[in-house]
């Protein structure tokens, strides 16, 4: 076991992906808690008020706003329902009698959840409680503001709060990091020579399988070290400047409660998967599956809100800062990663105690073919070999083995289920997002399979023609293959009964879901194919590709592409049915995909390292 430990943790070190990994972890955690940083006392008014804020949603202490007596949250937020009662297409009141409004409000002290359901039984308005949460945090004075600052100081020191807004940056990128870290992990050991080779070794299930998680949770485990150790240091700099109280053991109890059972959730998962399929690509998009059941909202009375969920393997802090809570899921939750992990990893060790080289359906099949071949015809492309088959029907065998139909079926099925849905222009945004991160996964090997399966040198003896042509048709497949899965998908969501408009809405909304999810299929699995085959490695492929997806899923992606963005379709104006700006994206998408394909001759001209 310590051998397997000590080679995983060398390959990871000397491996340029990995500490490629740590630039973006630290790039995007900064980017996420920076603001935190920043809390201070306030010296002046004009510092005070330096620092505005026009979304409610990004209101915090930060920029000098602080929770607002519930009296101030009704009366600052009245103008707002006070224009639509006295607007003639609304209630048509007179300036009178909805000052009068107001003015009953506050003289019977009511609070929020008073004010909005006096506001719906007596006339009729329906939603004035959400006007008022909108300034649930306002200004204050300058003495006020700094008092409210000190008192929560008092109640936690500054690094309390802090850890837990780094831990949950963290968790989010350790999540997604890992789904593309540690598939290197079976890599090696799922090719077909090395797996026989290791069953004849006098290596016990259970040292192999720990060894194994323990040389992929380890050097995770250095990441998050080193991260927690440059914001522990960071966040110490801030306390020393504003004279907060501090305690740098809370950032490694927050990472050791609140990451370290989820990474290992994740391991274990790559572990069972891996032995199974003989592969471990199909753990990456069950991942990242997990990862948005772990951090997907619920529609509460409240409205949209994060809540933990049972075995989540990503907790979030969601609030303000000085409000954030752990969910109570979380207590029972974390313990029980353990315990499932143990099991996984139980099962993962029959199965590698268990399988055989080779199946009996595997050696009658032989038999039965009494490898006719020769060496030379076996190890030629698909189609090539002139065994009398059809090109296109063996490319099309290597474009989707079982293991590939099998969980891309899972991955619509699982995200039907996990992903609830209130009405079905949601259905359309969800799977056309998602599914180009499906597509990252699944076209990553279209080239890279033939270094795999060592036989990249009798490929490049065929034309160059046919070389493309072979790897067109399985782009070809692939993608025909994901798109009619991604459109049938697309019912699966109706057993949660989504609001349904009339059927030409519907029709509309399904039709631009089609052309979006065709055009991010192609564009994200080209992509991917390609940086596989420009850096000569998978998973950098599949971790470059789901990197882009990343940021363009992202509200910076959003704010840097607008409509140019491939996935501007998921922020579109759902009110205004004929806005179709975001088929800029789509065509942005379209023209990079045909440069890429447009490269793929010289790729396969440049050929692949063995």
């Amino acid at each position: 076991m310590k051998v397997i430990i000590r080679r995983e943790w060398k390959n990871y070190l000397k491996n340029p992906l990995y500490w490629l990994a740590f630039l973006i972890f630290l790039l995007g955690i900064w980017q996420m808690t920076s603001p935190y940083l920043t809390v201070h006392y306030f010296q002046s008014e004009e510092d005070l008020m330096s620092r505005e804020v026009s979304a409610p949603a990004d209101r915090d202490i930060m920029e000098g706003y602080i929770r607002q007596p519930e009296e101030r949250m009704i009366r600052e937020s009245f103008p707002e329902i006070r224009r639509y009662l006295v607007d003639e297409d609304g209630f048509g009141m007179s300036d009178e009698e909805a000052d009068a409004v107001l003015d009953t409000m506050l003289s019977e002290h009511m609070t929020v959840e008073e004010a909005d359901r006096y506001m719906e039984e007596t006339y009729s308005f329906l939603g004035a409680g959400s006007f008022m949460e909108d300034y649930e945090y306002g200004r204050a004075g300058l003495e006020e503001t700094n008092a409210w600052i000190r008192q929560k100081m008092e109640e936690h020191p500054y690094s309390w709060y802090l850890a837990r807004k780094f831990t949950d940056a963290l968790s989010l990128y350790v999540g997604f990091g890992s789904a593309v870290l540690l598939a290197f992990l079976f890599m090696r050991d799922t090719r077909r020579d090395t797996y026989e080779l290791l069953h004849t070794k006098p290596v016990g299930a259970g040292s192999y399988v720990a060894g194994k998680v323990l040389g992929g949770f380890l050097p995770i485990l250095l990441l998050i070290l080193l991260l927690t150790g440059c914001f522990t240091v960071l966040g110490a700099v801030t306390a020393v400047r504003e004279g907060f109280p501090y305690q740098p053991l809370d950032f490694a109890v927050d990472a050791a409660l609140y990451l370290l059972p989820n990474l290992l959730m994740i391991v274990s998962i790559y572990a069972a998967v891996a032995l199974i399929f003989r592969n471990p690509l199909p753990a990456v998009p069950l991942v990242i599956l997990y990862m948005l059941y772990s951090n997907m909202g619920t529609m509460t009375e409240e409205g949209y809100q994060y809540i933990g969920k049972p075995l989540a393997i990503m907790i979030r802090f969601d609030g303000k800062f000085f409000e954030t809570s752990v969910p109570e899921m979380a207590y029972w939750s974390q313990p029980a990663l353990l315990l499932v992990s143990a099991v996984l990893l139980w099962i993962s060790a029959g199965i590698w105690k268990n399988r055989r080289v080779y199946s009996r359906d595997q050696r009658s099949g032989q038999r039965k073919s009494g490898n006719r071949l020769s060496g030379w015809s076996a190890r030629m492309p698909a189609g090539m070999a002139g065994t009398g088959t059809r090109p296109g029907t063996q490319d099309r065998k290597i474009a989707l083995p079982a293991y590939k139909i099998a969980y891309s079926l899972c991955f619509f099925v699982i995200l039907s289920v996990i992903r609830g849905v209130t009405d079905t222009s949601e259905i359309g945004i969800t799977l056309a997002v998602y599914t180009g991160a499906l597509a990252a996964v699944f076209f990553a090997d279209t080239c890279e399979l033939e270094r795999r399966e060592k036989r990249w040198e009798i490929f490049c003896l065929f034309p160059e023609k046919q070389r493309v042509r072979a790897v067109l048709r399985r782009i070809r497949y692939q993608w025909l293959w994901i798109c009619a899965a991604a459109y049938l998908g697309y019912w699966l969501f109706f057993w949660q009964r989504p609001l349904c408009g009339t059927f030409r809405q519907e029709a509309g909304l399904y039709l631009m879901y089609l052309a979006a999810v065709t055009v991010n299929t192609l564009f994200f699995g080209v992509l991917s194919m390609t940086l596989t085959n420009r850096f000569r490695n998978l998973w950098a492929g599949i971790g470059g590709s789901i990197a882009i997806w990343m940021l363009m899923n992202s509200t910076v992606g959003e704010r840097l592409f607008g409509n140019w963005n491939p996935l501007a379709f998921q922020s579109r104006d759902l009110l205004e049915p004929g806005d179709l700006g975001w088929m800029l994206g789509e065509c942005a998408a379209l023209a990079a995909t045909a440069v890429l394909l447009a490269l793929l001759p010289k790729m396969i001209r440049k050929g692949v390292r063995g």
